[in-house]
């Protein structure tokens, strides 16, 4: 389940630069082959949206839909 990661999603950012870019498959890694599938790309994609626009992730936020793949850009602003 996407909160069961939440910490470890939140350390992932941590390490990410201030003003770049980044999408969630990417920022995690080879942590997303097992953080992705629980319990659906799509469904963690939603959720992680979902908790940026709630202030979840703090200095996080939504930056653009890249279009191929289709996937959420996300910009850590400080």
């Amino acid at each position: 389940m996407f909160t069961d990661h939440i910490e470890e999603i939140r350390a992932a950012i941590a390490g990410h630069p201030a003003g770049k870019t980044f999408i969630l498959s990417e920022l995690l890694g080879d942590r997303w082959e097992v953080i992705g599938q629980d319990p659906r790309p799509q469904k963690v994609g939603e959720k992680f949206s979902e908790a940026v626009d709630k202030g979840m992730f703090p200095g996080v936020e939504f930056d653009h839909v890249q279009r191929s793949p289709r996937v959420s850009v996300y910009k850590k602003v400080r």
